[in-house]
């Protein structure tokens, strides 16, 4: 197959090339932009408009090769190649730095795990009738779900391609390469939907657990990495959030993030006979059952090491897409007319970092506390207070309740440190003493009188230690009467023992 496409390209390349000796006179520079005749041939094999998008440049010279950009990409042509190689896309997915790390092959061979990454299977069709390798390049990156703009993608070295959720499963398009490599230099209109998104650096803390995880697992860096106000080194990725020790730098873990996004956990349930679930116990006989392919696709990253335990039962989230939460994580299972279901994680990282507090937080100048630092600010986002149902929101009247503790996790015996803050129109509000109620295994809760807050709005107490095995959830929750009243309440947790 690859040998035959070789030959059709040498072939056009010969007609094309012989066409070039007739070609005429420059275009206008100010007249809006066709393909020129010398690619036009090679353009219209490729799928023509519908495909590649419009031209949006010129046809321009470097040396002896030729140039022209698309919308969704960037033609050339070398006469000194082989007959075979001479027209070609130029390889702008590389050049936008969007490759990552290779992945391990999956269980089961595939003719389409190229370059150490698995073509999506709906991508496969498009990805054949571009001539493959030879026109589209190798994959640079695994798929994602890209929330930003519902879709999703996946980057090859020469075209990036995309499936929006709200079109049929197999419906391919491709995103705009040429249109961002070419940028202010030519001039194009694109669509939302067909926007490149560019990822963050990974931080060199986090790479080697992102090369084990996988990728596809964590999602792309949504931003360069911060260090937190207790020391920890933190970067948010499209599915979860990692962080590390500086005195021990390759002691990195993942962030409990699903209890701090207000993820409230389900009640335990008995196990299944179901075939199709394997149970996780956490309290005696009662627990959660999980998919055997959430099972089977943790073992391929990482493991429920890497996940966390369960934190919720499996349910419908919307729309033919199926999810199960667990500490660190929430797995989905999209099910799609003709084709197998999809398993990916949910991009819990787009929410974590769009939390409402990281955009009100003040400057580490103006929020000094008990610690003698900012306890929090952008880079430790605290749990922010939820309006209840009929009720004006927080931000309506001015009211912020900001809860956070001190460590992520802690190791069983160690002690805790909760902290509050109460803003009222960004101001802090002092004089209101909050009640904290810790959930502790086994049903038991522990209550605590938290001091005043004070000048700053702050308010901090020492949790007594807690004795409990590694991968249990402390949930707990602070709560304010404030305006004079009103009780408003904040929930957030954190995990005994250690993430990988």
């Amino acid at each position: 197959m690859f040998h035959r496409l070789l030959l059709l390209l040498a072939l056009f390349s010969v007609l094309l090339t012989t066409a070039a000796c007739s070609k005429g006179a420059p275009q206008n520079a100010a007249a809006q932009p066709v393909i020129d005749p010398f690619f036009k041939t090679f353009y219209d094999m490729l799928g023509g408009e519908s495909v590649l998008g419009p031209s949006i440049s010129h046809l321009f010279m470097y040396g002896e090769r030729s140039y022209q950009y698309t919308v969704g990409a960037l033609l050339g042509h070398d006469p000194d190649a082989p007959a075979h190689q001479r027209f070609f896309l130029l390889p702008i997915g590389v050049d936008l730095g969007l490759s990552e790390p290779a992945i391990p092959p999956p269980d089961q061979p595939s003719e389409y795990y190229l370059g150490g990454h698995l073509i999506f299977d709906e991508f496969v069709p498009l990805y054949d009738r571009l001539m493959g390798r030879a026109v589209v390049g190798l994959p640079i990156s695994a798929m994602h779900y890209n929330p930003q703009k519902n879709r999703y993608e996946q980057h090859f070295e020469n075209l990036g391609f995309y499936r929006l959720m709200s079109d049929p499963p197999g419906s391919v398009r491709l995103l705009a390469y040429g249109a961002v490599k070419c940028a202010a230099m030519c001039v194009s209109q694109v669509s939302p939907d067909e926007e490149v998104v560019l990822p963050a650096q990974t931080d060199p803390h986090f790479s080697p657990i992102v090369l084990r995880l996988g990728p596809d697992f964590t999602g792309w860096a949504l931003k360069d990495a911060y260090t937190t106000p207790e020391g920890f080194r933190e970067q948010v990725f499209g599915n979860l959030v990692l962080i590390a020790d500086p005195s021990q730098p390759e002691r990195v873990t993942l962030r409990p993030v699903t209890v701090r996004l207000g993820i409230t956990p389900d009640s335990f349930e008995n196990p299944s006979r179901d075939p199709a679930f394997e149970f996780y116990p956490i309290q005696g006989e009662l627990g959660y059952n999980v998919p055997r392919a959430f099972i089977d696709y943790l073992a391929y990253h990482g493991s429920l090491d890497a996940a966390g335990p369960p934190i919720s039962r499996f349910g419908r989230n919307r729309e033919n897409i199926w999810r199960q939460c667990f500490l660190n994580i929430c797995l989905e299972e999209h099910r799609r007319e003709n084709y197998p279901s999809l398993i990916i994680p949910a991009s819990l990282g787009y929410m974590y970092q769009e939390l409402e507090v990281q955009a009100v937080l003040p400057t580490a100048s103006q929020a000094q506390g008990p610690l003698g630092d900012a306890a929090a600010q952008p880079g430790i986002p605290a749990r922010v207070v939820q309006p209840e149902p009929g009720k004006p929101s927080a931000s309506q009247i001015g009211v912020l309740l900001q809860v956070w503790e001190r460590y992520p996790f802690i190791a069983s015996g160690q002690s805790q440190e909760i902290e509050i803050r109460l803003l009222l129109e960004n101001l802090p509000v002092g004089g209101v003493e909050p009640d904290l109620t810790v959930q502790l295994p086994y049903g038991v809760q522990d209550h605590y009188d938290m001091p005043p807050t004070g000048k700053h709005g702050q308010s901090l107490v020492q949790v007594d230690a807690i004795n409990a095995p590694n991968g249990t959830l402390i949930p707990y929750q602070v709560c304010v009467s404030y305006p004079p009243g009103e009780t408003r309440c904040a929930s957030d947790g954190f995990l005994i023992g250690e993430s990988p």
